[in-house]
């Protein structure tokens, strides 16, 4: 789960329930309309900034995803993980464009 602070004035919005697993990582687009989080487990989910859940991942990676980055435009975004892999991902489409191992 993850609480939801309003920072304006550090009052309290809500609790999600949004894993399944300890949630690792978690990164806001640059236009500030989704959030991505990562888990223990591996999975990756995407939340509109009203956080609706929309899209999930849960085979992302093997193991623990650690990080998460957006390039500026948001069409694209990279998770790292345990698995030692680094991945690119389209993020309209949720698919992997590319992965590097050996990290």
């Amino acid at each position: 789960e993850f609480t939801l602070w309003n920072g304006q004035s550090s009052n309290f919005e809500m609790i999600l329930q949004a894993h399944d697993q300890p949630i690792r990582s978690m990164v806001w687009s640059y236009n500030d309309n989704w959030m991505v989080t990562g888990d223990d487990g591996g999975s990756i989910k995407y939340w509109q900034n009203n956080m609706n859940n929309v899209k999930a991942n849960k085979s992302a990676h093997k193991e623990s995803v650690r990080d998460l980055s957006f390039c500026r435009t948001d069409l694209k975004f990279c998770s790292c993980s345990d698995d030692t892999s680094v991945k690119v991902w389209d993020f309209a489409r949720c698919q992997e464009e590319r992965s590097l191992t050996g990290h």
